[in-house]
């Protein structure tokens, strides 16, 4: 039987993790996300306890834990129970590790259920009243050497346009625009779920605005002042560094429209996927694209048709809210 503690096992394990992470096989905010798992864990068990020794008890505690201990110490409020499965989870992975690699000789009985978390009802949809989009679209301007940047509102026509979040526009490649028929067409980044999404004018005249000159199929799109990606998760020196300029410079534009609250730039996918469903909802998980379920995803291809049709008709109910809001006075701060 291994001597190995928890620390031990668990640094062993965060090694193993950071060499796929250098490979990129994981994400470098999947690593962090287990880092915190991890070192929550060893505090709760004791790091200097024997891995053997962590049984059934001991993993029950830790759930209970896990899920009574406040999300934030200024609300109070409870650990969201995705939170808690992504954490309770974490530590399950490291436990059927070390069970490979011989560092513990059995599993303990309710392992495979410590990650079960109940979902705590229907979650609530956060999204933005058509006032409210059209006063962050007013808000949604910028000056730099005396040149107006409309680049936030690029990035926000493409989330209600084609549903992205902020690591597709991070990633979105010139050729992955068709510039003569109007389509954004790739894999999304975070399920590789082909999409198909025709282009708003305003969508695309934006695009051509703010898309790089001589560009190279492969080239983004967007990149930061300093010529880096738009969001960066990086692990360097063994800490974790993250910057998202989308989500920054939506957040200055809630402030300047005096929008505070706990919504963000997300919040614009709920919004569009909200009118998709409202409009046809056949449609929205195309406009999502979410992982198709069975195998209808290997034999047959999506109706994009139908995608579109949706688009048109969301086009026709937004753009008078946009021209309304470039109607007056331009409020660039």
């Amino acid at each position: 039987m291994s001597e190995a503690t928890v620390a031990n096992v668990s640094e062993k394990f965060l090694q193993h993790v950071a060499s796929r992470c250098n490979r990129h096989e994981v994400g470098a905010g999947y690593l962090e996300q287990l880092r915190c798992s991890l070192m929550d864990f060893a505090r709760c068990v004791g790091a200097d306890r024997q891995m053997s020794r962590v049984g059934e008890l001991d993993l029950e505690d830790y759930k209970t834990h896990t899920l009574d201990r406040p999300h934030s110490s200024k609300t109070g409020r409870p650990i969201r129970p995705a939170t808690a499965q992504g954490r309770l989870g974490g530590v399950r992975t490291m436990i059927r590790w070390a069970w490979r690699m011989h560092i513990i000789e059995n599993l303990p009985r309710n392992l495979q259920d410590i990650a079960k978390v109940p979902n705590g009802g229907q979650p609530e949809v956060c999204v933005f009243t058509m006032d409210e989009l059209s006063l962050i679209w007013e808000f949604a301007l910028g000056r730099i050497r005396n040149r107006t940047r409309t680049r936030t509102r690029c990035w926000i026509a493409l989330t209600l346009n084609c549903g992205m979040g902020q690591q597709d526009i991070s990633d979105l490649k010139v050729g992955e625009i068709d510039w003569t028929g109007g389509y954004i067409i790739r894999e999304r980044s975070k399920t590789g779920v082909k999409t198909k999404h025709k282009l708003w004018q305003m969508t695309l005249d934006l695009l051509r605005e703010h898309a790089p000159a001589n560009a190279a199929p492969g080239d983004s799109v967007f990149k930061t002042e300093e010529g880096l990606p738009l969001v960066r998760r990086i692990i360097q020196n063994g800490k974790f560094y993250h910057s998202d300029a989308v989500k920054n410079a939506f957040d200055r534009a809630l402030r300047k429209a005096g929008l505070l609250g706990h919504r963000g730039f997300y919040c614009l996918r709920k919004t569009g996927a909200s009118l998709i469903e409202s409009i046809d909802p056949m449609a929205t998980e195309m406009y999502l694209s979410h992982v198709e379920n069975g195998m209808k995803k290997h034999y047959a291809d999506r109706d994009w048709g139908r995608l579109e049709r949706a688009l048109v008709e969301m086009e026709r109910r937004v753009r008078p809210l946009f021209e309304q809001a470039d109607r007056l006075p331009q409020a660039t701060g």
